[in-house]
């Protein structure tokens, strides 16, 4: 705040000097750097990327390389190999709303450097934030126009850049499209050479495209559904009871006084009648029921009396408080599943597990703090298409390919990948793409046997400007489709 004062002071001084349209328009400027800001203000006005440049003077391309691709029935997925960038620019020509679900693990902007891939944007100095910024805001804007309607976004980082990413997509996606902020659990103890505390965790911001999105549930295990489902089984299947009196606000006579009416019950041939089935019974040996909303304050039933006549055989009468109460049966055959949660518990999250998994895939170890495939499979499976386009483009070892392959495996879906990486330090023809291959051949690069294989195809591009090729076959539409005039 001082040193906008301080700039304040020196422009009224300038304008001491000026007259007529001149004044006007440091006054101009003088009230807009009083106004307060709320969110990101960052240089994006300094020396920009050099890729970046590039694409606004040539056009990118790209192009096949044929000697990589592999095929092995299932659907057709995509590696493109060279700055993400570029790639984006690329598939934002003939690719937007596209994509279903786009997951990115971006480098977190901290002191140390990963293997392979540096995790530090530039220098560890004030400017740090601002360029980091600079560098995610083009690529965010790219990805989001490349989103469906009912597309979402998943983006894993750390305390480094967590609350500056959250303002920045706040600002592209809108605040209102803000899902959640979960919290990975990475390790059980935690990194005994942080400073202060030992960290424990990372976050992954989601965001979707707008309200189109729906969001999957959780289907419950076995043991989940026997341990909700435990009060009784019928022909129908196993059930629990939930309450057919309402509580809370509405839950007055008063407020709803058709639904107030007697429900009769008889003890010994458990019977239930709904209000005037009683006329040619004998009351004497029936109770009769109705519901309170409190202690003697009369309430409303949840249902309506046609709904109580035409469900009569999911209804349950439980004694409580030396009172009978009315209840209703839920099949666990209806059961939807759970929410999601915010936490991801360390089964999913440990970053141990993705090195142990890419480490057996490899056959040596090759990248540091890949992500575990089961968590990149679990984020995929929360959005309910299950021919979902998937996007990475910040895909390093392969993870969310694998996790694209196993999913279609797991629930028959026929889901489709495009992964983006730079080839830093070989890493995408040395990890990338021989993981992947691995994954869907099921053998190693030295041949040893990893698995039975997975039902997919691998083709191969690489980025380049169309000034520099003299390959006429590149891509010039839909990628897809590119793909299958290939064939």
């Amino acid at each position: 705040m001082g040193n906008r004062q301080e700039l304040i002071r020196k422009i009224i001084a300038l304008k001491q000097s000026a007259s007529g349209l001149k004044a006007a328009v440091f006054d101009e400027v003088i009230e807009e750097l009083k106004q307060k800001k709320y969110g990101l203000v960052f240089d994006d006005e300094g020396k920009s990327e050099r890729i970046i440049d590039e694409c606004d003077s040539r056009m990118p391309i790209l192009i096949p390389d044929r000697t990589r691709t592999i095929k092995n029935d299932g659907e057709n997925n995509i590696l493109i190999e060279g700055d993400n960038y570029l790639s984006l620019k690329t598939l934002c020509r003939f690719n937007e709303e596209s994509i279903d679900v786009i997951y990115i693990d971006p480098p977190y902007n901290a002191k140390n450097y990963a293997f392979m891939y540096k995790d530090s944007f530039v220098n560890y100095d004030g400017s740090r934030h601002n360029r980091w910024l600079s560098f995610m805001d083009k690529r965010l804007r790219l990805a989001y126009s490349l989103l469906k309607q009912d597309g979402v976004m998943f983006i894993s980082i750390d305390e480094s850049e967590m609350a500056n990413l959250k303002l920045l997509c706040n600002e592209i996606f809108g605040e209102d499209n803000f899902m959640v902020n979960m919290v990975v659990m990475t390790s059980l103890n935690g990194k005994q050479s942080s400073s202060g505390f030992a960290q424990q965790h990372a976050y992954c911001l989601a965001y979707r495209k707008s309200d189109k999105f729906v969001l999957n549930q959780i289907p419950l295990s076995e043991e989940e559904l026997s341990s909700k489902y435990d009060y009784g089984r019928d022909e129908k299947g196993r059930y629990y009871v939930e309450r057919l009196w309402k509580r809370g606000v509405g839950g007055l006579k008063s407020d709803a006084p058709t639904m107030h009416f007697p429900i009769w019950y008889n003890e010994k041939t458990d019977e239930i009648l709904i209000d005037d089935e009683i006329e040619e019974k004998d009351k004497r040996q029936y109770v009769k029921v109705i519901p309170y909303q409190s202690k003697n304050v009369l309430g409303r039933w949840i249902w309506s009396k046609e709904k109580m006549i035409k469900e009569k055989d999911r209804l349950v009468m439980i004694r409580s408080a030396n009172r009978w109460r009315l209840y209703k049966k839920v099949y666990a055959h209806g059961e939807k599943g759970r929410k999601p949660q915010s936490l991801i518990n360390s089964d999913l999250g440990r970053t141990e597990l993705g090195s142990l998994e890419l480490k057996d895939i490899m056959g040596e170890k090759s990248f540091e703090y890949p992500k575990y495939s089961l968590f990149i499979k679990y984020l995929l499976s929360l959005h309910a298409n299950r021919n979902a386009i998937v996007l990475d483009f910040f895909a390093g070892s392969g993870t969310t390919g694998q996790a694209v392959l196993d999913l279609n495996d797991e629930d028959k879906g026929r889901r489709r990948f495009i992964l983006c990486t730079n080839n830093e330090n070989s890493i995408c023809e040395e990890v990338t793409y021989p993981r992947i291959k691995t994954i869907i051949t099921g053998k190693r690069s030295d041949g040893s046997k990893y698995s039975d294989g997975r039902k997919g195809s691998l083709y191969y591009f690489k980025t380049g400007f169309e000034d520099e090729t003299d390959d006429p076959l590149y891509v010039k539409g839909n990628i897809f489709e590119f793909i299958d005039e290939l064939k």
